[in-house]
């Protein structure tokens, strides 16, 4: 072992870094219990056989006796330093009980040589200082007008705990990060595992702060933003800064509101800690500002830097200029997780290679052993991780259909239970994402491919381009239909998955330079922008895709690879989904009159006269008798006085006719039905709905304010007077009444009028009445009130 190097180098070993079968294993960083310094991501390799590890496991403890010194401060004894080798996972353990010295590595051992010039920014020493002052970027915390101070509680911890928390504690107030405080708030800390290497890290736990802090809506950069700009590009550097956040200082006047308390007593914090809610934003924002002239050729996401190009020279050079920002504005990287012109990186849960991105193997095998939820949390939790991979799963929205059924807010009240559909669509998420697809970068010099789909319950899309005379994926989109759009016309339904699939790459298919092809198993499509006449809704797709330069060219189903996921059958309503829609509303789409319909009109065509007086064999007759009903020459059935009610209102008043107007009305029982003076009777019937009465836009002008009349000063001063019309015809002939009643005593007169035609008298008939049932006996009143 060379401790400078960091090599091994054994006759019993297989050569570091030669591609031969015995497999050559990234070791992990040592680790020890008390303070080591090691260079990180050193290469080992497994012995060949048993009696090798053996006499190796001898050979390391005896190198790592003679290169380790410790101090003698009540020193271990040398069983106690003797280092626990494991060959499996290719990492030892030392357990020391004082400070263990090692020769220091060369720090820069692994840095390329044309960026020697630049090894400061790689200084652990200069990370760990305090960062200067940024009066225009530094982090603030700005409360609301309402907010209390909160203090936590000291949690209780485990002695490995409190040492730790001690050393933290120790080394930032050494550093300058964080001082002791006399803050009126507290919040607690707390230690959490790293999911990586099951270390302690510590947290505090900042959820009061945050909770009463105003927000900072600066927007965190988006993957997809910077895909297209990577096209081409073949060698990539990666970048991630040590200590991000802790290189901003806290604004003045706002350490106390970082507060935490613990068993050692009350600090705040010098600089941005982690856990605040405004602290990435305010970050990313710093970031974009000292990096905003090479936005074309690198990407920061926080602490991690991307840099592409698509030559060595290329990358050298843009990371040059990367390096430079980075140690003019006191920016260090941690060299041990940095890459260097790589072919292949991982990056925000990506593999990013030439002009193709896939799922990170680590991220499959994380989805694959994810354990099966149990609560409404844990659901929620696993389809918010999985969607951000949705892009590569083709049908994601069919597959997921069991598991967002179960986040209905109808289901939130309810006992959690997670049904056999659920854990289905879990299951099959799982198996998804170990075949996950790899999707190509965009590349806007070459023409793009829509092709889309739809189906009676979804709708999907596929985006590719022709790369090298072959058709390459760029993404998957799929929709599932709610359950207004099930019934939607087929010609809709397909024009609908073009217009949504433009809108879900609208920032690649924009203003392209090359017109979008877009192939539809519909033909009636290809015509749709020299169509005359639209429907309301296709004129909204219109409008929405006139926004696009594309053709519309058909595919046979068979060859359209966009059929299958929108033709699944979990894609189909539900029995709670779908709602309850009464047989007759299907005569839209129907030939034959419905079975209750078809039995009623039997049996009220077999007892009607118009019906019995048509001669069967008649020719010159429009009426012919077919199946014991009367079909009309239209192919339309006659329906006899009797039923004729009940066809209106299935026509007019259930839900899915939507109390239209008189028009649609007639439109509707002119598709299947007829008898005479048919729309007559229907404008009869529309105008007399009440419900359509009730709830139509009034067409009259503005009615009076209500205020009640002064009381009269005598009886037969102020006399009111109406007609009650459309009674009875008495044997007299008479068929309204004449009412006058006295404001004042409410005293009334009731006279017999026989009106002809309209429902109110002529001004004579009136004034001889009112005369004598009136005048004749109370004088003339001083005020007449009549409508």
């Amino acid at each position: 072992i060379d401790w400078i190097t960091g090599k091994i180098e054994c006759n019993n070993l297989i050569p570091q870094k030669r591609p031969i079968k015995t497999p050559i294993i990234k070791t992990r960083p040592r680790t020890f219990t008390s303070p080591l310094r090691t260079v990180g991501q050193r290469w080992g390799a497994r012995p060949l056989n048993n009696s090798k590890a053996i006499a190796m496991t001898k050979h390391v403890r005896e190198l790592i006796r003679k290169n380790t010194s410790v101090q003698q401060n009540n020193g271990p004894n040398t069983e106690e330093r003797v280092p626990i080798i494991d060959w499996q996972k290719l990492y030892h353990t030392l357990k020391l009980n004082t400070i263990l010295k090692e020769h220091e590595p060369d720090t820069y051992q692994t840095l390329p040589n044309h960026y020697t010039n630049f090894k400061n920014v790689f200084s652990k020493p200069k990370a760990e200082e305090l960062a200067k002052e940024r009066s225009n970027v530094n982090c603030e915390i700005i409360l609301k007008p309402d907010a209390k101070m909160h203090r936590g509680r000291v949690y209780k911890m485990s002695d490995t705990e409190l040492s730790l928390l001690k050393t933290y504690i120790d080394n930032g107030i050494q550093r300058g990060w964080i001082r002791k405080s006399k803050s009126p708030c507290a919040c607690p800390v707390m230690f959490r595992t790293k999911p990586h290497d099951s270390a302690l890290r510590l947290c505090v736990d900042y959820r009061a702060v945050n909770a009463n802090t105003v927000k900072n809506a600066y927007p965190l950069p988006q993957l997809d933003d910077y895909l297209s700009k990577m096209h081409g590009a073949k060698f990539f550097t990666k970048l991630d800064l040590c200590n991000a956040f802790h290189l901003l200082q806290m604004k003045k006047g706002d350490g106390w509101k970082t507060a935490f308390i613990s068993q050692f007593g009350l600090y705040k914090y010098q600089v941005m800690p982690f856990g605040l809610c405004n602290a990435p934003a305010t970050f990313q924002a710093w970031m974009d500002d000292i990096f905003r002239e090479l936005r074309e050729t690198m990407m920061c996401y926080l602490d991690d830097i991307l840099i592409w190009g698509e030559t060595k020279e290329q990358v050298i050079k843009r990371t040059h200029k990367v390096l430079y920002i980075l140690e003019k504005n006191g920016l260090y990287a941690k060299l041990e997780k940095c890459e260097f012109e790589v072919t292949r990186t991982w990056f925000m849960g990506y593999i990013i290679k030439h002009n193709s991105i896939t799922i990170c193997p680590s991220r499959i095998s994380l989805v694959t052993e994810w354990p099966e939820p149990k609560t409404l949390k844990q659901v929620q939790s696993f389809l918010g991780f999985i969607n951000f991979y949705r892009r590569f799963i083709p049908r994601f929205s069919k597959l997921a259909h069991g598991l967002t059924a179960l986040t209905r807010k109808e289901n939130l009240q309810r006992r959690f239970e997670i049904s056999e559909e659920g854990l289905e669509s879990f299951r099959t998420l799982q198996d998804a994402f170990k075949d996950s697809k790899v999707l190509v970068i965009w590349d806007s010099s070459l023409p793009a491919i829509l092709e889309t789909d739809a189906s009676c319950y979804a709708i999907a899309g596929i985006l590719s381009q022709i790369v090298n005379s072959v058709k390459v994926p760029i993404g998957f989109y799929s929709k599932k239909h709610s359950p207004e759009e099930t019934r939607y016309a087929t010609p809709d339904q397909e024009l609908m998955a073009i217009c949504y699939s433009l809108q879900h790459w609208r920032h690649y298919l924009e203003g392209a330079r090359h017109q979008i092809i877009v192939y539809s198993d519909h033909c009636n499509l290809t015509t749709f922008n020299t169509t005359a006449n639209l429907n309301r809704r296709q004129a909204g797709y219109w409008a929405q895709m006139s926004r696009f330069d594309y053709v519309i060219k058909h595919i046979a189903g068979k060859n359209n690879p966009a059929d299958l996921p929108s033709r699944r059958e979990d894609y189909k309503l539900t029995k709670d989904d779908a709602p309850e829609v009464h047989p007759f509303l299907c005569l839209a789409t129907m030939s034959q009159v419905p079975p209750d319909i078809y039995s009623a009109l039997v049996t009220a065509t077999a007892t009607n006269n118009y019906a019995a007086e048509v001669n069967p064999l008649d020719e010159e007759s429009k009426l012919k008798w077919q199946n014991d009903i009367l079909i009309y020459a239209d192919k339309r059935a006659y329906v006899p006085p009797s039923l004729r009610n009940r066809i209106l209102e299935l026509c007019h008043n259930y839900p899915l006719a939507g109390h239209q107007g008189q028009a649609r009305t007639l439109e509707k029982c002119y598709r299947n039905w007829y008898w005479p003076y048919m729309k007559d009777d229907i404008k009869r019937y529309v105008r007399g709905c009440r419900n359509c009465n009730k709830n139509k836009d009034p067409h009259h002008a503005t009615y009076g304010k209500l205020s009640p009349l002064p009381v009269p000063e005598g009886r037969w001063t102020r006399v009111h007077m109406d007609f009650i019309t459309d009674l009875p015809t008495t044997s007299s002939g008479n068929n309204a009444i004449l009412v006058v009643i006295d404001a004042l005593t409410k005293m009334a007169h009731f006279s017999p009028v026989k009106l002809k035609g309209s429902k109110t008298a002529n001004a004579r008939t009136t004034a001889d009445l009112f005369r004598r049932e009136c005048i004749r006996l109370h004088d003339i009143p001083g005020t007449l009130i009549s409508d």
